[in-house]
């Protein structure tokens, strides 16, 4: 596909991460909120289960590195880019305002606005792919 062709589909996709990024947080308010208005309950997962994920998460990751799909020194990496955008977040102005068992206490689709977040994101580490 010509170069510009596939500028400008790369280039489409920020616009449709405003709503995508802005939709799970919505989304995820809405299911909290029918739940409780139907009588229902959201709970977190058992230690158990946790525990489970984890192991499971960890064997992936094992293979992966592995496989030297993922480099060397993972962990770091992983750690680094997770306080990276920790910090961009807060630095954004998000908040975490508690627990998704408690969503529709706290959270405020009107307000929430994903745009900074996904600009950081687009300028940060997305636009470094864009087709030249």
């Amino acid at each position: 596909m010509p170069t510009p062709y596939q500028q400008i589909i790369f280039d489409a996709w920020q616009p449709s991460h405003y709503n995508g990024v802005a939709r799970v947080p919505a989304d995820n308010y809405n299911a909290v909120a029918a739940a409780r208005e139907k009588g229902g309950e959201i709970e977190q997962f058992s230690d158990e289960v946790l525990g489970l994920i984890e192991e499971n998460r960890r064997s992936s990751m094992d293979a992966a590195v592995e496989s030297g799909l993922l480099g060397e020194d993972i962990d770091t990496r992983s750690a680094e880019t997770v306080e990276k955008w920790e910090y961009v977040v807060s630095e954004l102005g998000y908040e975490d305002g508690g627990t998704l068992t408690d969503m529709d206490n706290w959270f405020d689709e009107e307000s929430f606005d994903a745009r900074p977040y996904v600009d950081r994101l687009y300028t940060d580490v997305i636009s470094k792919h864009r087709p030249r």
